[in-house]
């Protein structure tokens, strides 16, 4: 008899209870996948699209499309600030479409994937400025020159805004298909 409940309970659970749980943990990832992506909708477009900065080491970085970018003037120079950045870029440093610009002082000790580009005259100050307000310092750019966010970097609630944006927006990088080989091993 009771062997009997405990397979009536068992069958119940994997035929209904674990299909709706995972239902529900599904749905409520979609649910925050369409809310970022809702609060993303309000885009602008780059104008300066296809422009060549050049960053302080001497190399040309081209804004184009195919490329995401996250642009910063954020003062590097205050070490909680430099340390928001560097963390930023230890978050997303596995994107291989993704480039970290740093638009300001050009001699902060950022990490390797920020390149950092003097921004006194145009075209990069015309960047900076349709960029930036005095409330943002960070922009999130879509790989079609789309303007999707901006944020202040200081405010630790906007950073976790800005990956959370990052994750939703930036591809998931395809995975090899595994291909087994028959008599490989022979």
């Amino acid at each position: 008899m009771r062997g009997r409940y405990f397979t009536i309970f068992s069958v119940l659970l994997i035929l209904i209870a674990l299909p709706a749980l995972s239902w529900l943990y599904l749905n409520k990832g979609a649910d925050w996948r369409r809310a970022g992506l809702a609060e993303m909708a309000n885009k602008k477009p780059l104008t300066q699209s296809n422009t060549e900065l050049q960053t302080a080491s001497g190399t040309a970085v081209i804004l184009e499309e195919g490329e995401f970018f996250i642009a910063s003037n954020l003062d590097a120079s205050k070490p909680a600030n430099n340390e928001t950045l560097n963390k930023l870029a230890e978050q997303f440093n596995h994107q291989g479409d993704l480039t970290f610009l740093y638009l300001g002082e050009t001699n902060v000790d950022l990490a390797e994937e920020w390149m950092q580009v003097a921004c006194l005259e145009s075209p990069c100050g015309d960047i900076v400025s349709q960029l930036f307000t005095e409330n943002t310092n960070t922009a999130l750019i879509d790989d079609s020159l789309y303007v999707r966010g901006v944020y202040d970097l200081t405010i630790p609630e906007e950073v976790l805004t800005l990956v959370e944006h990052g994750a939703i927006l930036f591809p998931i990088e395809k995975r090899k298909k595994i291909e087994l080989k028959r008599g490989a091993n022979q």
